[in-house]
Formats: structure tokens, C-alpha cells, sequence
């Protein structure tokens, strides 16, 4: 019961056996890139369980891990394999959680207005688009992005990705 909702609990054998004996190939998790709950959220108690507010796109989040997120999420995913089923992951490369939060996002300070939307009133990161606040139009930004996905596929073997919104995010020059 302790594995609940953990990577853990999805490489267990019971339920393994349960997703085979569906019929079950491939499994797509939600995201598990590092993220945070929204503050409006956290004001009211509530948390996001939907990991649709990233923060990182290069560590598996912490909440799904009973002691350590990278071997777990490794462990879980060699499981799956050793079943014979695939592991796809939602991305989401659209926006980071780091929108309204403040008056520049982390990587906004490393090159200022290169890998966000910024709104030009504030200079805080856009957020009157829903999700399309990462500049996936500049270069930098997109080799983020792949780098992301080869890591999680080299280094975590996941076999496949869904991209949350990407078709809409990216703006022509």
C-alpha cells in the first residue's frame, strides 16, 4: 500500500500482472518532469498532482519516489520492460512553472528574454496565453527541449513521448 502512486508501485509485480492480463503494451504516464503546484493553488491547500506546471525537464519529480526519484524511476521502467511493455512520457515543453512567479524565471536571469515569452509591460513572464509562455521559437530553447527527450530516452529508456500542446506553442519569426 506504501506504493501507491510511486514508481515503485507501478514496477511492482501485482501490478504488472494486472496491466498484462489487460492486454495492456504500453503504458503512458502523466508528466513526471519536476514540478511544482501553482501558488493560487497552495493558498488554498491544494496542490497539483497533474505535474502539468514543469520546473524541470531533466529530473523525474520527487512526490512519485519513496526514498530516491532517479533510481525508482529507472527501477520502474526496467520492470515495465522486463514485462514487455512500453513506456511512453507527456512532456510539457509549452511552459515551466516559473510563470507569474515573480518578476524573471530562472533561465530569464541566465539570458534575460531569450527563453521565455516575456510580457512587455512587466518584463515577468507571459502569462495571459494559456501555456505558451517558453520562447520555442529560439534555438537555445529547442536544444533544451531535445536534450530533454534524448536524456530521458538514453539515460531513463523510456521508449516514446507525447507533447503536451506543442503544436500551438511555437511562434513563426
Amino acid at each position: 500500500e506504501h506504493l501507491r502512486g510511486k514508481y515503485l508501485g507501478l514496477a511492482h509485480p501485482v501490478a504488472i500482472d494486472y496491466l498484462r492480463k489487460l492486454g495492456v503494451t504500453t503504458v503512458e504516464l502523466m508528466p513526471v518532469q519536476s514540478f511544482v503546484s501553482e501558488q493560487f493553488l497552495v493558498e488554498k491547500g491544494l496542490s497539483n498532482y497533474w505535474g502539468y506546471n514543469p520546473l524541470g525537464w531533466f529530473a523525474p519529480d520527487a512526490r512519485y519516489a519513496v526514498v530516491d526519484p532517479v533510481v525508482e524511476f529507472k527501477t520502474m521502467v526496467r520492470a515495465l520492460h522486463d514485462a514487455g511493455l512500453e513506456v511512453v512520457l507527456d512532456v510539457v515543453f509549452n511552459h515551466t512553472a516559473e510563470a507569474g512567479q515573480g518578476d524573471r524565471s530562472v533561465l530569464d536571469k541566465v539570458v534575460p528574454g531569450y527563453y521565455h515569452r516575456l510580457n512587455p509591460k512587466t518584463g515577468a513572464v507571459e502569462t495571459s496565453t494559456c501555456c505558451q509562455n517558453v520562447a520555442t521559437e529560439h534555438a537555445l530553447a529547442q536544444k533544451m527541449m531535445v536534450d530533454s527527450v534524448v536524456m530521458w530516452a538514453r539515460d531513463y529508456k523510456v521508449d516514446g513521448f507525447r507533447f503536451d500542446l506543442m503544436g500551438h506553442a511555437s511562434k513563426a519569426n
